[in-house]
């Protein structure tokens, strides 16, 4: 999904003149909220923005139809030719983060935020993996991309066909801050541990900041956008799926 096929819908100037920041990442990133055309967007910016996640979040509401897995929908992305900064346009939904609203949950709230999430989880599984050099799945990002994190060097991180060329590629990586003994070690630990296991679409970076919890009045005894618990008067979202795969 590279970002020509979505359509624009603000300038980018408009983006950076919006004064309503929703969040910050350690000035890697920031978000704003976006008003245009009596709609709301929100809008992830910055050099470091990888669009991989646009294409992630547009991967799994098609691989879920975003009922059982709570996503921001996407509406388009933007590149800056002169600073490089990336723009992912999404939806935006009135919400707090766990971790804010956490303490001001009900024992209701909290039980229904603990089912939805593992709903969320149990229909990721369920997620076919993508062919890939004729095999099925692979160890990566969607589309085939390869990892990417300050853990992994570039060029040496994926995907990888097997489990057994993702824990080369793990070792490897420790390579660069520990020692022969130590990486001899883990070889062999990992030789009869890390072997023969299934694969499976995840988050990857699942924390309480990246659920948004948002209350609402839905009391209807059929399934609300997020297929809440019915009654419990709370939905989520799940965002900041950069490291998805």
């Amino acid at each position: 999904m590279p970002p020509s096929i979505l359509p624009v819908l603000f300038s980018i100037d408009e983006v950076r003149a919006s004064t309503e920041i929703l969040s910050r990442f350690e000035s890697v990133s920031i978000v704003v909220k976006v008003s245009k055309d009596g709609k709301e967007f929100a809008v992830k910016f910055g050099v470091d923005v990888d669009l991989v996640e646009a294409e992630t979040l547009a991967f799994v509401e098609l691989s879920t139809k975003s009922i059982d897995v709570p996503v921001p929908k996407i509406f388009g992305t933007m590149i800056d030719p002169n600073t490089h900064e990336k723009f992912i346009v999404m939806e935006y939904i009135e919400s707090q983060n766990l971790t804010d609203i956490w303490e001001h949950l009900t024992p209701g709230e909290v039980y229904a935020v603990e089912k939805q999430l593992a709903q969320a989880f149990e229909s990721l599984r369920k997620i076919k993996p993508n062919s890939y050099h004729g095999r099925n799945g692979y160890f990566g990002r969607v589309n085939t991309k390869p990892f990417n994190h300050i853990f992994w060097t570039p060029g040496q991180s994926g995907p990888f066909l097997t489990e057994m060329e993702f824990n080369e590629g793990i070792l490897k990586a420790l390579e660069k801050t520990e020692n022969n003994s130590y990486i001899s070690i883990l070889r062999n630990f990992m030789s009869y541990t890390l072997i023969r296991h299934t694969k499976r679409f995840t988050h990857g970076n699942l924390r309480p900041r990246h659920i948004m919890v948002r209350r609402t009045s839905t009391t209807d005894c059929g399934h609300n956008r997020t297929n809440g618990v019915i009654g419990s008067g709370v939905e989520i979202a799940i965002i900041d799926w950069k490291m998805a795969g």
